[in-house]
């Protein structure tokens, strides 16, 4: 419960301080009445919005889906990890779907 949304022009929207602020006077009210704020965002490094939203995390976590993901990305997840550049950086693995 407590979902809220609002619209914002797209200048707004584009303008990654002005994101930063809006998500920060937003989160920092209510950090304390919740153990957990989940965010989802889309993948790393395909929009700025993650990496904006990444620097007020405390964990980040990475969802793989099994065979899906190419294996060749796991070098460039390692270099974020190495780098620090996500706080506290996890990686969920999950299985492929599977039909009977």
């Amino acid at each position: 419960t407590g979902v809220q949304t609002c619209a914002l022009p797209i200048s707004y929207v584009n303008n990654p301080k002005f994101i930063f602020s809006l998500l920060k006077n937003k989160l920092d009210p209510i950090r304390d009445q919740y153990d957990f704020i989940i965010i989802d965002c889309p993948p790393f490094n395909i929009v700025a919005d993650t990496q904006i939203i990444a620097q007020m995390a405390d964990r980040t976590i990475f969802v793989l889906r099994a065979g899906l993901l190419d294996k060749s990305m796991l070098g460039e997840l390692q270099d974020i990890y190495q780098r620090g550049t996500l706080n506290n950086m996890a990686v969920l693995l999950m299985s492929p779907l599977v039909t009977l």
